[in-house]
C-alpha cells in the first residue's frame, strides 16, 4: 500500500461522512461562512444528463428511459415529482448556502429544476461551461474552484474522482466530504438514485439540524 493510499484512508475514517450518517458538521460559529458544494446528476437528481445535450421534455424523458427503462417513469410522472419535492425543500432551507457545482452546463441545470417548479437563486458554478475553448493547462477542476473560495465547506459528490481530488482542500481547510453512493451501471432501481434516495435521508436531516435553529423532517 502506497503512503498516499494510507494518508486517504486515515483520512476517510476520520473525516469523511457515513454513507448513511452525517457524523457531526463544522463548528457553528463558523455557519455563516461555511459553504454546501452540491453536485447535480447523480447526487442532487437521480439520474443523469450529458452535458453536451440540451435538456428539453423530450430529451430528459428520454434519458430517464434509457436508464430505467422505456416509460417506466414519467417525467412528471408520481415518483420523480415525489423525489423533487424534497429537492424544493432542500434547496429553499440552504438557498443562501448551496452552491450548486456541476460537471453539467449551468443552462441544463436551470431548466431540469424548472421543469418541477423549482428556482434556485443561489450559485450554479458550471465546470464546463468554465472550460468551455480553453486550453488543456487553462482547465480548472471542482477542487480548484473550492480552494479559491477559501471557506469552509461540505462537498457532496457521487464521483469517486471527484472526492479524492477534493481530500488536500479538505484537510486544509477543515472541511467534510460527503461521497453519494454512486448506483452500477445497468442498475434501474430507482431506490439507487440520487441522495434523498439514500437511507432514510437520515444524514441530509442531520445536516439540516447540524447548521439551523429549527429542524425539518424531510420524509
Amino acid at each position: 500500500m502506497t503512503d498516499y493510499k494510507k494518508k486517504y484512508l486515515k483520512y476517510k475514517k476520520k473525516y469523511f461522512i457515513a454513507k448513511q450518517h452525517f457524523l457531526g458538521g463544522i463548528n457553528k460559529k463558523n455557519t455563516v461562512d461555511f459553504v454546501i458544494y452540491q453536485d447535480f446528476d447523480l447526487a442532487l437528481i437521480p439520474f443523469s444528463f450529458p452535458a453536451e445535450k440540451i435538456a428539453s421534455n423530450k430529451s430528459v424523458q428520454k434519458e430517464i428511459d434509457m436508464i430505467f427503462g422505456c416509460r417506466k417513469f414519467d417525467l412528471n410522472g408520481k415518483v420523480l415529482n415525489n423525489y423533487f419535492s424534497i429537492v424544493r425543500k432542500y434547496l429553499n432551507m440552504y438557498n443562501n448556502k448551496i452552491t450548486i457545482l456541476t460537471a453539467n452546463t449551468q443552462k441544463n441545470v436551470k431548466t431540469i429544476l424548472q421543469m418541477y417548479d423549482i428556482t434556485f437563486n443561489g450559485v450554479i458554478f458550471s465546470i464546463e461551461d468554465e472550460n468551455k475553448n480553453k486550453s488543456k493547462s487553462q482547465k480548472i477542476t471542482k477542487a480548484n474552484y473550492v480552494e479559491e473560495q477559501n471557506k469552509p465547506f461540505i462537498f457532496i459528490d457521487d464521483s469517486p474522482k471527484e472526492i479524492e481530488q477534493m481530500l488536500p482542500v479538505a484537510q486544509k481547510l477543515n472541511s467534510k466530504l460527503l461521497q453519494i453512493k454512486r448506483p452500477k451501471k445497468g442498475d434501474t432501481n430507482f431506490k439507487n438514485y440520487g441522495m434523498f434516495n439514500q437511507k432514510k435521508l437520515q444524514y441530509i436531516q442531520n445536516l439540516f439540524n447540524n447548521f439551523s435553529s429549527s429542524e425539518i423532517m424531510l420524509d
